[in-house]
């Protein structure tokens, strides 16, 4: 995005739209490693 100026950082709406693109998606990723770990060591289904 940057390398091809789709984004101009001088502008505070796009720097704000950029900043929740990267919180959305830390979001993201913490949700679906929380899910993941989850499921291989809480919920075990044929755990002895």
């Amino acid at each position: 995005m940057l390398k091809f100026r789709a984004v101009d950082l001088s502008r505070r709406s796009e720097r704000r739209w950029l900043t929740i693109l990267f919180v959305g998606l830390g979001l993201y990723f913490c949700v679906h490693l929380g899910i993941y770990l989850a499921a291989i060591y809480i919920m075990p289904v044929g755990a002895p």
